[in-house]
């Protein structure tokens, strides 16, 4: 059974996507040798867009099989991680360039794996996904993943990072 919400979602962001790609599109290419910095907004723009119609598809294919589309319960936890991943998003926007690429992405990560860990595991089997070894595994892989992104970008691919 297909759910109106996901079909609006799928449509919503394949629209979203599109418009990221455009943006992307606006980078500038970059000349010389080298990777310019439209490079990877734009390879993962499209990856995500493809595989985005692919899954409206198979969403849309799937209700005209049913013809029956049905109004989920709301889940008022999901919408306060889902309303929790848009503040911290536009937080990354926003002081990437002030706070450095660092400890913005690490800041980021760290609140979005909190915040999946607690939507998806919550308190099952008796595990607190606010637990300090939880916490503290979720800083660790944020900052780990931080330092690893920086290297790898600033000095593999020369790119350089706020």
């Amino acid at each position: 059974m297909i759910h109106l919400f996901r079909l609006l979602f799928d449509a919503a962001l394949v629209l979203f996507l599109g418009a990221m790609l455009f943006q992307a599109n606006q980078l500038p290419a970059g000349g010389g040798a080298g990777i310019s910095p439209a490079f990877f907004p734009r390879l993962a723009l499209v990856l995500g867009l493809v595989l985005t119609l692919c899954v409206l598809v198979r969403d849309v294919l799937l209700w005209l099989r049913e013809r029956h589309v049905s109004m989920p319960a709301v889940s008022y936890k999901a919408v306060a991680y889902f309303v929790l991943l848009m503040v911290t998003t536009t937080g990354y926007v926003v002081f990437s360039e002030a706070m450095g690429f660092i400890v913005v992405t690490t800041l980021f990560l760290f609140v979005t794996v909190a915040g999946y860990k607690a939507m998806l595991v919550g308190d099952a089997e008796g595990r607190s996904a606010w637990s300090p070894s939880s916490l503290l595994s979720s800083l660790l892989f944020a900052a780990g993943f931080s330092l690893v992104a920086y290297v790898v970008f600033s000095y593999v691919f020369k790119v350089t990072l706020p």
